[in-house]
Protein backbone atom coordinates (compact mmCIF):
# COMPACT_ATOMS: atom_id res chain seq x y z
CA UNK A 1 0.00 0.00 0.00
CA UNK A 2 1.32 3.45 -0.88
CA UNK A 3 1.63 6.11 1.78
CA UNK A 4 -1.11 8.72 1.79
CA UNK A 5 1.42 11.27 3.03
CA UNK A 6 3.92 10.60 0.25
CA UNK A 7 1.22 10.81 -2.41
CA UNK A 8 -0.11 14.04 -0.87
CA UNK A 9 3.40 15.51 -0.68
CA UNK A 10 3.96 14.77 -4.36
CA UNK A 11 0.69 16.52 -5.25
CA UNK A 12 1.65 19.58 -3.20
CA UNK A 13 5.07 19.69 -4.89
CA UNK A 14 3.25 19.69 -8.22
CA UNK A 15 1.23 22.70 -7.05
CA UNK A 16 -1.92 20.66 -6.40
CA UNK A 17 -2.49 21.82 -2.82
CA UNK A 18 -6.22 21.07 -2.74
CA UNK A 19 -5.69 17.55 -4.10
CA UNK A 20 -2.89 16.98 -1.58
CA UNK A 21 -5.14 17.98 1.32
CA UNK A 22 -7.88 15.72 -0.07
CA UNK A 23 -5.41 12.81 -0.22
CA UNK A 24 -4.56 13.35 3.46
CA UNK A 25 -8.28 13.46 4.27
CA UNK A 26 -8.68 10.16 2.43
CA UNK A 27 -5.91 8.71 4.59
CA UNK A 28 -7.59 10.02 7.73
CA UNK A 29 -10.83 8.34 6.70
CA UNK A 30 -9.09 5.07 5.82
CA UNK A 31 -7.25 4.75 9.14
CA UNK A 32 -10.21 6.02 11.19
CA UNK A 33 -12.57 3.44 9.69
CA UNK A 34 -10.10 0.62 10.25
CA UNK A 35 -9.39 1.61 13.85
CA UNK A 36 -13.10 1.92 14.64
CA UNK A 37 -13.74 -1.42 12.95
CA UNK A 38 -11.07 -3.03 15.14
CA UNK A 39 -12.50 -1.51 18.32
CA UNK A 40 -16.19 -2.18 17.84
CA UNK A 41 -18.25 -3.35 19.46
CA UNK A 42 -17.06 -2.09 22.82
CA UNK A 43 -18.73 -1.53 26.16
CA UNK A 44 -19.74 2.11 26.62
CA UNK A 45 -18.30 1.98 30.13
CA UNK A 46 -14.88 1.24 28.59
CA UNK A 47 -14.86 4.37 26.38
CA UNK A 48 -12.49 6.18 28.76
CA UNK A 49 -10.00 3.30 28.68
CA UNK A 50 -10.14 3.18 24.89
CA UNK A 51 -9.59 6.94 24.69
CA UNK A 52 -6.59 6.68 27.02
CA UNK A 53 -5.08 3.81 25.02
CA UNK A 54 -5.51 5.67 21.72
CA UNK A 55 -3.94 8.85 23.14
CA UNK A 56 -1.02 6.84 24.53
CA UNK A 57 -0.51 5.13 21.16
CA UNK A 58 -0.67 8.48 19.36
CA UNK A 59 1.92 9.98 21.72
CA UNK A 60 4.25 7.00 21.21
CA UNK A 61 3.81 7.08 17.42
CA UNK A 62 4.71 10.78 17.39
CA UNK A 63 7.68 10.22 19.71
CA UNK A 64 9.08 7.35 17.62
CA UNK A 65 8.49 8.80 14.14
CA UNK A 66 10.25 12.08 13.34
CA UNK A 67 7.92 14.53 11.62
CA UNK A 68 4.72 12.76 12.71
CA UNK A 69 3.78 15.42 15.27
CA UNK A 70 4.42 18.25 12.82
CA UNK A 71 2.34 16.51 10.15
CA UNK A 72 -0.50 16.01 12.64
CA UNK A 73 -0.42 19.67 13.60
CA UNK A 74 -0.48 20.75 9.95
CA UNK A 75 -3.24 18.27 9.07
CA UNK A 76 -5.42 19.43 11.97
CA UNK A 77 -5.49 22.90 10.42
CA UNK A 78 -5.67 21.94 6.74
CA UNK A 79 -7.85 18.85 6.41
CA UNK A 80 -11.34 17.74 7.37
CA UNK A 81 -11.40 15.30 10.26
CA UNK A 82 -13.59 12.26 9.76
CA UNK A 83 -16.70 12.24 11.92
CA UNK A 84 -17.18 9.36 14.31
CA UNK A 85 -20.49 7.66 13.69
CA UNK A 86 -21.49 5.27 16.42
CA UNK A 87 -24.56 3.15 16.82
CA UNK A 88 -25.53 2.30 20.37
CA UNK A 89 -26.97 -1.16 20.75
CA UNK A 90 -28.58 -2.15 24.00
CA UNK A 91 -28.78 -5.84 24.67
CA UNK A 92 -31.59 -7.06 26.84
CA UNK A 93 -30.61 -9.65 29.40
CA UNK A 94 -31.78 -13.18 28.82
CA UNK A 95 -34.79 -13.77 31.03
CA UNK A 96 -34.93 -17.48 31.70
Amino acid sequence: MQSYVLRARKMVQEGKNKEGAEMLSEGLNYYSKNIIKALTPYATADAGIISMVLRNLADDIEKNNPGAKELRMWAENNTVKPELKETIKIKKPNLK
